[in-house]
C-alpha cells in the first residue's frame, strides 16, 4: 500500500518548547536555520530541504511529525478507510489540520499548509 497524495508530503517536524524565546534563537542564531513564520506560540523556519521545523508552545507531543499540504478531507477519509482514526479537522496558525495516533501513541500531523 502506498502513500495516498491526498496526505500531501512528510516535510514538517514540530517540537514542544517551554522556552521560545531561547529556542527560535537557538534555531536561529546558533544552527542558522532561515525563520519561516512566527507568533505567540510559534516558530517556524525552513530546514534547507524543502521542510519546515517548527518550535510549538502548544505541541500535543513533545515531537510531532507532519504531512504538509495535505488534502484534508481526502487524507481524513483514506485514513479512515485504511483503519486510522484521525481527529476532526481544526484551525492552527497556517491553516487547517488534523492529528493520527499511532499504535505507540506517537501524534502524526496533516496539514493543508
Amino acid at each position: 500500500m502506498s502513500v495516498s497524495a491526498a496526505f500531501g508530503k512528510f516535510s514538517v517536524l514540530v517540537i514542544r518548547t517551554d522556552n521560545l524565546p531561547a529556542m527560535t534563537e537557538f534555531y536561529r542564531d546558533t544552527l542558522g536555520l532561515e525563520p519561516k513564520a512566527s507568533g505567540e506560540t510559534f516558530s517556524a523556519f525552513h530546514t534547507g530541504a524543502g521542510g519546515e521545523l517548527v518550535l510549538w508552545n502548544d505541541a500535543v507531543k513533545p515531537f510531532v511529525p507532519g504531512f504538509a499540504g495535505a488534502d484534508l478531507e481526502a487524507a481524513r477519509t483514506d485514513l479512515l478507510k485504511r483503519g486510522g482514526e484521525p481527529t476532526p479537522i481544526d484551525e492552527h496558525p497556517g491553516g487547517k489540520h488534523f492529528y493520527l495516533t499511532d499504535p505507540d501513541g506517537n501524534t502524526i500531523a496533516f496539514s493543508n499548509g
